[in-house]
């Protein structure tokens, strides 16, 4: 795993040492990424940097790499899991290699399929090509998007890196937020592709390629999800079973493949467990290290699920606490490696696992996916719940139903219910096609965002400017399928933008590389081609999942509802974190800022506080989006 970064063509630095100066000014901010090694490469109009952590090849796979004639160079992060298949089929067209790294198979199968060469690729991976003689740079981002890739155009000039932080190095780059960008990031507690915090700073999308050539750029996708597999709609469950089987097992063995320690991280729910008995089955169990971090609230608290599982395959187990004195010790560090705002608090404790996990391995496996290829996430239910309720009179809705249903869970004193009510008689009025929206906590509405923002126009905050991508994602789904809609803006967006997101710099802070078999293509192809009926049954999800691995895992395991990797934010909020927060949101550093309204944020901290309602999601996407501004300073244009 590693950091790349550079730039393409006349940016008003031709001098070969000034180039050479701004791209090591660049590669540094990237040295956590990479602390083993770092090179460079300076010719003509290209400029490439590279920042090494060593895990395959460690004596001969330095970047950045050349083809044998010298007219190709390569940058990449990542990993080709399939190197070893991919190179025997290019020794065979008379391919020779002097190393035995993927990076050597990555730049002889481009000098061999040329574009189509990603078709052939099962990894993570973001790389850039130089190729001097058509005087043309070629870059991709893996199919599902594990590794990030920034780029801008800029004078005709193309400048790109593994995060913002780099990017912000070059000369020709300067960091603007505006209203649109944070209006963004008001409505998802991230920044989703393709745009970035910043304005005109662009993320490449999940399995994208881009050509940069005579001062152009050109983005294209190379790779669809498909729901539609033929050679899977005969077989019988028993034989779905066994296929499912088949390709997971081949997909976490191939995760395998290290010159460097490595374990996985377990939470001790059904994904990360499926890859532990997985991996227990290729290897001997006292091997596999396993990770987990624990909570004092038992209310979050899956540390227990995590040792059952442990005890039940005998892995060598580690287990770390986290609590709200640490999170508040950890902040201003964390937010300082986030290149955009993320309001995700699940950050904080992959942070301390990747730390934990990185004084004993190089490399841990993970479940991420599981939840978007399976329907494991509450979502895909409470839409079907709302899109039956939506279906009665909203006279009945808003004056009989809804205020009953409030007045019944005050009396009750059930306030965390509440919320779930008022969402789901949001969902029900909300299109379909960005119903998905209503279900994050983090997320701030339209009508929200007006009371908030201190500038924002009316077009900015319309659905359909806000939601664009959403919709987009919704219209161009392979299937007529609902749940299979949904299904894919996750796996388009929140997967790729929140969840990898957060994996990749929460554990890249501390240079431990994270692989995710469930993100296997064979694993993804095969999972959406299921059947709604074999991913849900009633209300819950992971019903294939669970039937799969009826045989591997513990009853327990199998049977326990779904937790989710969070913190007690609302409990903290009140407690450790309220001075910190308090301070962030201060009335008179919010009117000094310009960005947001004070009157608004008070009334949510203070409805917060005085237990009147839980704000805890919407106060931390305003926190943590202070904090990341506090930590990074950039220019704000109204």
């Amino acid at each position: 795993m590693c950091g790349i970064a550079g730039f393409i063509g006349c940016d008003g630095t031709p001098d070969a040492a000034e180039r050479m100066s701004v791209l090591r000014q660049m590669t540094d901010r990237l040295r956590h990424r990479g602390p083993d090694d770092e090179g460079y490469f300076v010719e003509g109009l290209a400029a490439l940097g590279h920042r090494r952590l060593s895990i395959i090849d460690l004596e001969t796979g330095a970047q950045p790499m050349r083809s044998p004639d010298g007219t190709l160079t390569i940058v990449f992060n990542g990993e080709i899991y399939n190197f070893r298949e991919l190179r025997r089929d290019l020794e065979a067209k008379g391919h020779v290699f002097r190393t035995r790294s993927d990076t050597e198979v990555i730049i002889h199968a481009y000098a061999e399929y040329g574009d189509a060469c990603l078709d052939r690729f099962n990894g993570m991976f973001a790389f850039a090509i130089w190729d001097a003689r058509q005087r043309r740079l070629f870059a991709a981002r893996d199919r599902i998007g594990k590794k990030p890739f920034y780029y801008a155009l800029r004078s005709k000039t193309l400048i790109f890196a593994s995060e913002l932080t780099a990017m912000l190095a070059h000369p020709l780059v300067t960091p603007v937020v505006t209203p649109r960008t944070i209006s963004r990031y008001l409505g998802f507690g991230y920044v989703p592709a393709p745009d970035s915090i910043y304005e005109g700073i662009y993320k490449l999308p999940p399995a994208h390629k881009l050509v940069f050539q005579e001062g152009h750029v050109e983005v294209a996708p190379y790779w669809c999800v498909d729901f539609e597999r033929a050679d899977l709609r005969d077989l019988s469950l028993e034989r779905l079973r066994d296929r499912f089987l088949e390709i997971f097992a081949d997909a976490v063995r191939l995760r395998l493949v290290s010159d460097v320690p490595l374990g996985v991280f377990l939470s001790g729910g059904i994904d990360s467990s499926a890859v532990v008995a997985m991996m227990c089955e290729l290897m001997p169990p006292s091997d596999v290290k396993t990770f987990t971090i624990a909570f004092r609230e038992a209310s979050h608290d899956e540390s227990e699920h995590a040792r059952l599982v442990a005890r039940h395959f005998r892995t060598d187990h580690h287990e770390e606490t986290l609590d709200e004195r640490q999170m508040l010790e950890r902040l201003p560090a964390l937010m300082s490696r986030m290149d955009e705002p993320f309001a995700d608090p699940s950050l904080c404790p992959t942070s301390l696992l990747s730390e934990f996990a990185r004084r004993r391995v190089t490399v841990a496996l993970g479940g991420d996916g599981g939840d978007e290829l399976f329907a494991g996430y509450t979502t895909f239910w409470t839409d079907r719940m709302a899109s039956m309720y939506s279906r009665l009179p909203r006279a009945l809705r808003n004056s009989v139903i809804e205020p009953t249903a409030r007045s019944l869970l005050s009396l009750l004193q059930l306030r965390r219910l509440e919320r779930s009510v008022d969402r789901l008689a949001a969902a029900a009025d909300t299109p379909e096609t960005w119903r998905i929206t209503r279900w994050s906590d983090a997320a701030a509405s339209p009508e929200m965002q007006r009371e908030l923002l201190a500038c924002a126009d009316t077009e900015i905050l319309r659905p359909e400017t806000l939601y664009a991508d959403t919709i987009r994602h919704h219209a161009s789904a392979p299937s007529r399928s609902r749940l299979a809609r949904l299904q894919y803006q996750f796996q388009m967006q929140y997967l790729p933008d929140d969840i990898l997101t957060k994996v990749d710099r929460a554990s890249m802070a501390y240079a431990l590389e994270v692989r995710a078999p469930f993100l296997d293509p064979r694993v993804v192809d095969f999972a959406n081609a299921l059947p709604d009926h074999c991913k849900m049954r009633g209300w819950r999800g992971k019903a294939f999942l669970r039937y799969a691995l009826a045989e591997r895992l513990p009853r327990a395991t199998l049977r326990r509802k779904k937790m989710g990797f969070g913190i007690p934010l609302a409990k903290w909020l009140r407690s450790e974190l309220r001075n910190e927060v308090e301070r962030l949101l201060a009335p008179d550093r919010l009117r000094e800022q310009g960005i947001f309204r004070p009157e608004p944020v008070e009334g949510l901290l203070h409805e917060h506080l005085s237990g009147r309602h839980d704000n805890s999601a919407l106060l931390w996407t305003l926190a943590a989006f202070q904090l990341w501004y506090e930590q990074h300073r950039p220019s704000f244009r109204s």
